[in-house]
This record gives structure tokens, C-alpha cells and sequence, in this order.
């Protein structure tokens, strides 16, 4: 299993994990019943992070500990996956509930799934198409999550009289207050419980087909038009990572399976492109809000998001095409 925390940049790796000695190794392997421990590589202080748990019997699991205080979210993303998993969604199932470590740490389980991140091949991404068409289905089912301001209209003017922006993102954002009303129209139309959170990272294959959708922490607040997770895809996986040419064959093969088993998400002409410039530009706005420039995990976020709003403008007419193929513009 290669599941990723929050990275920075585009490109998630696989996890390495090494042999945990100690008190800690002690502990988790009594509480799992485990043989062997072995703890993820990262920065995070122990015994916060991902692990890797062998048992007799070749029965390997994978699992996470982090603060009690997160372990009520958490545990609602992990009943969350076990809804989609009943409806045939492909997701890495959970035990129930979780185990305590000491007064401020708990462990969850997970079964393992063994998976790579996206290799760029058609295959996957018809496979992924009709993936993701089943979690919308699940997802559907489930009653959405209140609005509140989830457009973010605020942070984005705040955004805009900082002046933090080079210049051809700031067009971009004060063109995009300037349809408010549009946009509203479309991110709200046909609402719906959503993903919000498809980077390469959250998504394993193996075999050519997708093994599971990861991380569903975003889902448990996000409502919207499925035409954002579509966006997502074509945006990470398809155009931030490929030449035009093959980007626009990959997004070709995901559109077509996922429209072949879901209805068309409600669109106007160019809405591909405002999803993405939308995600983005809140993802800077979020950022600005919370001024952690000298970190390096900040300016790799800051980065990151202006990048795509620079690659955003290259992608216009390819999008458009996309559209007119497979999205029926014009919105419905």
C-alpha cells in the first residue's frame, strides 16, 4: 500500500518503511497482535504517522496513529468508506472504530491493498472513469452537507486587496469576482456529497484498474457539482503531468467511462476551467489567510497553486473540446 499524507508539490511517493524498535514497537505490537513493526519514513514526531503491521500468517495490515483529538473525524471518514465499499465503491476498509495507545494517541487498522500511483496509461484512466462514476452513486445517496460560505467569496477579495498575486493571477482572480454570480450557478448546481480530493496521491491502481480511492476526510464536508472531482482528475492527472496531446487521450478515456455509467454534471462553456481556477484560487486565498511564508511547506503549496494558474491558460482550448465531446455545454 503506498498511501501518501498531505505532500507537498505534484509528484506523491511511495511510502519506505523501516523496522521500529523501542517502547513504541512494544506497545503497537500489543496492541494488534502484530510480529513485526514498521514505521513510514517522515518528519512526524512519534509515534504520530503511518505503519506497517505483520502478523502470523503473512496477514499484513496497515495502519495510522494520530492525536485523540482527530480520532472523531477520522473515525467519521472510516464509516464513510465503509457506506461507498457496500455499494461496490472501491476503498481500503477499516476496523471499527480504534484502539488506545495512551491518554493522547490512538491507532487505526486498515486492511492493506497493494497498489501503485497513476503510471499514465489509458487503461487506468477508463478505469478510473468508471470509478469514480460509482462514488458519485454512493455518494449521492448520502444527504449533503450544508453550503456555509463554500464559495470563500471573502477570502478571495481579501486575496485580491492583498495584491499578493503576479500579475496574470491576479487577472485571473479579479475576472473571476466579476462572475460571482455564474460561478455560484454552476459549483451549486446538481449538489451532491463530493470527493474534493483526487490528487495522485489518493488514488492506488494495480493491474490497470483502480484499487481505492484514499482519504475521504474532505467528503465528510464537501457538497457540490461532481463536475469538481471531474476537474480534479483532468487537472492531476491528466494535464499538470502529460503533454498536451497525451493529456488530452488520457481526459478522452476518463470522460467517456465515467459518462458512460453516470449522468452528464450540469456545465457551461468553460467550466472545466473555472473548477480548476476556482480550486485553485481558494487554495491561495486559504494560504494568504494564514501567512506562513517562511516555511517550506507553505511556499510549496504557494507555488503549486500559482503554477496551475499559469498552466490553467495553455489548457483553454483543449478543455473546451473536452466539453463540447463529452459534457454537453451550455449547462442543462
Amino acid at each position: 500500500m503506498v498511501s501518501a499524507p498531505a505532500h507537498p508539490g505534484l509528484h506523491p511517493a511511495p511510502f519506505r518503511y523501516v523496522p521500529l524498535k523501542g517502547e513504541w514497537a512494544r506497545l503497537l505490537a500489543a496492541a494488534t497482535g502484530a510480529v513485526s513493526v514498521e514505521r513510514a519514513l517522515h518528519v512526524r514526531q512519534l509515534p504520530l504517522g503511518y505503519y506497517r503491521f505483520s502478523a502470523c500468517g503473512g496477514v499484513t495490515r496497515f495502519g495510522k496513529v494520530v492525536h485523540l483529538g482527530d480520532a472523531t473525524r477520522l473515525e467519521a471518514a472510516n464509516q464513510l468508506t465503509a457506506r461507498l465499499a457496500a455499494a461496490g465503491v472501491p476503498v481500503v476498509s477499516a476496523d471499527p472504530g480504534y484502539r488506545m495507545l495512551d491518554g493522547s494517541h490512538v491507532l487505526f487498522l486498515y486492511d492493506w491493498v497493494e497498489g501503485h500511483f497513476s503510471s499514465g496509461q489509458d487503461v487506468e484512466m477508463h478505469s478510473l472513469g468508471s470509478a469514480l462514476a460509482r462514488l458519485h452513486a454512493g455518494l449521492h445517496s448520502l444527504t449533503p452537507h450544508a453550503h456555509g460560505d463554500a464559495m470563500s467569496w471573502q477570502r478571495l477579495e481579501a486575496l485580491s486587496r492583498m495584491g499578493a498575486l503576479p500579475g496574470g493571477a491576479a487577472v485571473q482572480l479579479d475576472s473571476f469576482l466579476l462572475r460571482r454570480s455564474g460561478m455560484e450557478d454552476l459549483l451549486s448546481s446538481a449538489p451532491q456529497p463530493i470527493h474534493n480530493d483526487l490528487h495522485l496521491g489518493n488514488i492506488l491502481f494495480t493491474g490497470g484498474r483502480v484499487a481505492a480511492f484514499l482519504d475521504f476526510e474532505e467528503a465528510l464536508h464537501s457538497t457540490g457539482n461532481p463536475l469538481i472531482d471531474l476537474s480534479w482528475v483532468l487537472e492531476r492527472f491528466c494535464f499538470l503531468v502529460h503533454n498536451l496531446c497525451k493529456a488530452q487521450r488520457l481526459a478522452s478515456a476518463f470522460l467517456s467511462a465515467y459518462l458512460g455509467a453516470a449522468p452528464c454534471p450540469p456545465c457551461i462553456d468553460g467550466g472545466l476551467a473555472e473548477c480548476m481556477r476556482w480550486r485553485a484560487l481558494n487554495a491561495l486565498a486559504l494560504l494568504a489567510s494564514r501567512p506562513s511564508a517562511e516555511t517550506v511547506g507553505w511556499r510549496s503549496e504557494w507555488d503549486k497553486f500559482s503554477l496551475i494558474l499559469v498552466k490553467l491558460s495553455g489548457w483553454g482550448s483543449a478543455l473546451s473540446d473536452l466539453e463540447k465531446r463529452y459534457l454537453n455545454c451550455g449547462g442543462r
